[in-house]
């Protein structure tokens, strides 16, 4: 694994279509490459495509990159994922381009794209087979999903 700082992963980031970053405080979601001010306090990162992820985990003293790519010798079983929110409360903001989530629970998540009422929004996660053996190795993000209520059960 490799060690980089906060400004390589910033220009890491630009391959990318989407970026997710964890700080203490919250999670935010990009569409593509963020900027080394948006990674104040990241404690994980994750940038990613439909090929490959590149991931940075802040171990206390460093950041740590993992890059997992798919390729034709690598077995992996998709699966998606519902994020959060009622779909008949989806607020997109043409302004930004992000879609807010919500549900009466009260947590809030906004999304770089839209999600137009009566919709959910799900992630892709790829989870990589280990050789011979019917266990998961390692798992990525691919895509973020949007489908229609009655689609997505």
């Amino acid at each position: 694994m490799k060690i980089m700082d906060k400004k390589k992963i910033a220009k890491k980031t630009k391959k990318y279509k989407y970026t997710i970053v964890w700080r203490q405080n919250g999670v935010e979601i990009y569409s593509g490459a963020v900027s080394e001010e948006q990674l104040v306090g990241l404690q994980e990162l994750r940038a990613f495509n439909e090929k490959k992820e590149f991931r940075a985990v802040f171990d206390g003293e460093k950041f740590i990159i993992r890059i997992a790519a798919d390729n034709k010798y690598i077995k992996y079983v998709d699966e998606i994922h519902k994020l959060w929110g009622d779909c008949d409360k989806n607020a997109f903001d043409s302004g930004t381009g992000y879609t807010t989530l919500t549900e009466d629970r009260g947590v809030v998540v906004k999304v770089p794209f839209e999600v137009p009422k009566g919709e959910y929004a799900f992630i892709k996660v790829r989870n990589y087979l280990a050789k011979d053996e019917y266990r998961f190795t390692d798992w990525r993000f691919v895509d973020f999903i949007v489908k229609k209520a009655q689609e997505a059960n």
